[in-house]
């Protein structure tokens, strides 16, 4: 008798926090968002693709991936920062806005790309980390088949 109450009494509290989930869905967007602004200095682009505060301090959103290639020696500081800016978004849960940027550089020619394939595996391993090497191979893929 008291695994039924138990069980029931579980699923009611499934219910209600299901309930309170999709009421305060938007606002904690919002919140997030707010939160990624004013706090962490992002900025939303195009595409929902995110400016981090590395981009916005260098003036132009990929000025920052074009100095891998010409300065390598630089290259440490700039995935340093760029991993850590990343791990903002993701704790803030933007995932998508994350890989969605990550595909942007890789589109627009980012030479490193097996570091950035470990760096989403060192920012998420517990967070759709497969379905996004997923998206970023398809990505790779169709500029394969572009250039071909």
């Amino acid at each position: 008798m008291s695994n039924l109450h138990f069980q029931h009494d579980h699923e009611t509290q499934a219910r209600i926090a299901q309930a309170q989930s999709e009421e305060r869905r938007a606002e904690l967007q919002a919140l997030r968002i707010a939160v990624a602004e004013r706090v962490y200095g992002f900025k939303p682009c195009e595409e929902g693709v995110w400016l981090t505060p590395l981009d916005i301090q260098n003036g132009d959103p990929y000025e920052a991936f074009t100095l891998l290639e010409e300065l390598p020696e630089y290259s440490t500081d700039l995935n340093a920062c760029s991993l850590a800016e990343g791990r903002v978004l993701f704790d803030l849960g933007f995932e998508d806005e994350y890989v969605a940027k990550l595909r942007a550089m890789y589109e627009r020619g980012v030479s490193d790309w097996i570091s950035w394939e470990r760096f989403l595996l060192e920012l998420a391993p517990e967070v759709k980390c497969r379905a996004m090497l997923a998206a970023l191979a398809q990505a790779e893929g169709q500029q394969a088949q572009g250039e071909g």
